[in-house]
C-alpha cells in the first residue's frame, strides 16, 4: 500500500519495495542451519504468509482480490522453485506433510472459484482465467517434484488424497465435477508417469462407471464424454513429454480404458435415431478421435470392436471427402 512522497528523491517505488521484500521472503539457502539450531525456516513461515493471500485463515478477513491471488502465485513460484530452471533446484523436497495439505487446500479453493469465474466474463473473467492456468500448472508441477522423490508420503497427500476424495463427486454428477475433471485431467498431463496412472484409475475409471450406468441424453454424460476427451488428450501430451526424455510408458497407460471406452463411445456415435442429441454425439465421436490418436492397435483385442472402428473411420473419410 505504500505510495511515493511527491519529494521521493531516492526514487522509492512500491514495486521496488515489493520485489526487495519477497527476494527477503524467499532466500531459503540458509534453512539447513535454521533447522540445525532448531530454529522457523524462511520456508515454513513464508509459505504460510503466502497461502493466507490465497486462503484466510479467518473467516472475517477481507477476501483477496483475483490480482493479489495472482500475486500471490508468483511469490509462491519463487519460493519453492528456482528462478533459474536449469539448475532444477525446488524447495518441495522440504516441506511437511502439513504445509503440503494446506498447499494444496488453499491451491484447490483458488482453482477451484477462479475456475466458475472465468464465466463471469469481461476483465473479471479473463483474470481468472490466467488464475485458473497458473494453478493448473503450479499443481503439476508440485506433483512432479514430489512424483520424484523418494519418500512418497507427500505426494501421496499431494495427489492421491484428493483424487481419492472427487471419486464420488465424478461418480454422482460429472457436470458438478467439472472443475475437478480439469484439474485433474492437467495434473495428468505434466504431474509425471505415476501422477498420470493416478489420475486415470480415480478420475477416467469413475467416469467409465459412471457411463455405464447412466448413458442417457443429458448434461452429466454430455459432462462425463468432454471428462473422457480431456483426459485421452492429457494422456497424449504426457506420452509425448515422456518420449521426448527417452521414457517409454509400459504398459501403455490407456490398456485398461481404452476398448472399454471406445465401447461405450461407438453406443452413441452408431446410434442414429433420436436416443442422443447431435451435441451428445458429437463430443462422442470427438472423443473416439482422441482416444484413436493416442491409444495403440494392440490395445483393441476385440474383432466385434477393431470392425465397428473401421466402419467409424470410413464414415468419418466420406464426410471428409464429401465436404472436399
Amino acid at each position: 500500500q505504500f505510495t511515493p512522497p511527491p519529494n521521493n528523491i531516492h526514487g522509492i517505488t512500491r514495486e521496488g519495495l515489493h520485489s526487495e521484500l519477497i527476494s527477503v521472503l524467499t532466500f531459503t539457502k540458509m534453512d539447513n542451519a535454521a533447522k540445525s539450531h532448531r530454529k522457523p525456516t524462511m520456508l515454513g513461515c513464508s509459505i504460510g504468509l503466502f497461502l493466507e493471500q490465497l486462503l484466510p485463515s479467518q473467516p472475517d478477513e477481507e477476501i483477496p482480490s483475483t490480482l493479489e491471488k495472482l500475486e500471490a502465485m508468483e511469490c509462491l513460484s519463487t519460493l519453492l522453485f528456482s528462478t533459474d530452471e536449469a539448475s532444477g533446484d525446488s524447495e518441495c523436497k522440504n516441506l511437511t506433510v502439513s504445509e503440503v495439505r494446506i498447499l494444496l487446500k488453499a491451491l484447490r479453493a483458488t482453482h477451484d472459484e477462479a475456475s466458475l469465474g472465468v464465466s463471469e466474463g469481461g476483465e473479471s473473467g479473463d483474470q481468472n482465467k490466467i488464475l485458473a492456468d497458473k494453478c493448473r500448472s503450479f499443481v503439476s508441477r508440485v506433483a512432479w517434484e514430489l512424483e520424484k522423490l523418494g519418500d512418497t508420503s507427500l505426494w501421496e497427500t499431494f495427489v492421491l488424497e484428493p483424487l481419492e476424495k472427487d471419486i464420488k463427486r465424478l461418480k454422482l454428477s460429472p457436470a458438478y465435477a467439472k472443475t475437478s475433471i480439469a484439474y485433474q485431467a492437467c495434473l495428468a498431463a505434466s504431474g509425471g508417469p505415476r501422477t498420470l496412472r493416478a489420475c486415470l484409475a480415480k478420475g477416467l475409471g469413475p467416469l467409465l462407471d459412471y457411463l455405464d450406468e447412466n448413458l442417457e441424453d443429458s448434461e452429466d454424460s454430455l459432462a462425463a464424454i468432454h471428462g473422457l476427451s480431456a483426459f485421452f488428450s492429457s494422456c497424449r501430451v504426457a506420452l509425448s513429454k515422456s518420449k521426448e526424455e527417452g521414457v517409454e510408458l509400459t504398459p501403455h497407460p490407456l490398456e485398461t480404458y481404452a476398448e472399454r471406452s471406445c465401447i461405450l463411445l461407438l453406443k452413441v456415435v452408431e446410434n442414429e435415431g433420436p436416443i442422443y442429441s447431435l451435441s451428445l454425439r458429437i463430443a462422442a465421436t470427438t472423443s473416439l478421435e482422441f482416444l484413436l490418436l493416442t491409444s495403440a492397435n494392440k490395445q483393441f483385442q476385440s474383432e466385434e470392436v477393431r470392425s465397428r472402428l473401421c466402419k467409424f473411420i470410413q464414415s468419418l473419410l466420406r464426410v471428409v471427402t464429401t465436404d472436399e
